[in-house]
């Protein structure tokens, strides 16, 4: 029930942003987190990637997938970390979506206070 409601509310906005993210969980699965926030964040959905590298075409495939689904004119924003290979995927998808700015997260200890 609540996926249903997160995902009306989702289609019924207007102004998203994507977030994703690669890891692995407790089981040690290679995975990736989607979260869309519009502002306020609401968790998406993740897939096990087992065996399928986390190389920029394959995470620009995966992002691409969620955009669709609610429709990429909507989305303003892309955020990821600095790796290569999630700068490689944003490359990929504002290829095909010019209206997608691509972001890399920033967080207070990636600066230096001296």
């Amino acid at each position: 029930m609540m996926q249903s409601e997160i995902k009306a509310d989702l289609k019924n906005s207007n102004n998203l942003h994507l977030q994703c993210e690669g890891g692995s969980n407790l089981r040690n699965e290679s995975i990736v987190n989607f979260v869309i926030t519009k502002p306020e964040p609401r968790f998406f959905d993740f897939i096990i990637t087992k065996t399928n590298r986390h190389n920029a075409e394959y995470l620009s495939n995966q992002m691409h997938n969620v955009l669709e689904k609610y429709g990429p004119e909507k989305f303003l924003v892309i955020i990821g970390d600095k790796a290569a290979n999630m700068r490689g995927a944003f490359r990929l998808l504002t290829e095909k979506f010019n209206n997608i700015v691509p972001l890399g997260y920033c967080s207070p200890t990636a600066f230096s206070m001296e």
